[in-house]
């Protein structure tokens, strides 16, 4: 049972080094994944610049780190688009739940 787990562990981590790089490359849009808890566990390059002001989000509570709006938003429990105005303008900001193609649960920001 002990093999299996760790046979998994080894899958997830290489899925989530596929995902990372995809990203980076694919995806130019500012990215945030938070679970359950709180904690940011995805966060593109282009988020960390946004929202982190160049230092990495990773690993960082949500709380902490992102616009209050974004905290509201997340509080309430709720899926969907918002708006979110920046000192550049209105920008749309996606939230979608994970974990309708995966084991993720939490929110992804887009």
């Amino acid at each position: 049972m002990l093999v299996g787990r760790q046979h998994r562990l080894v899958l997830d981590e290489a899925s989530l080094d596929i995902a990372r790089e995809t990203s980076r490359h694919r995806m130019p849009l500012p990215s945030v994944g938070i679970d359950e808890e709180g904690m940011m566990v995805f966060a593109n390059p282009e988020a960390d610049a946004l929202l982190g002001e160049g230092d990495t989000l990773l690993g960082e509570s949500a709380a902490h780190r992102l616009p209050p709006e974004f905290i509201a938003r997340l509080a309430e429990g709720l899926g969907g688009d918002f708006s979110w105005q920046t000192g550049d303008g209105l920008r749309i900001v996606l939230c979608r739940r994970m974990g309708s193609l995966s084991r993720s649960r939490g929110r992804l920001l887009g």
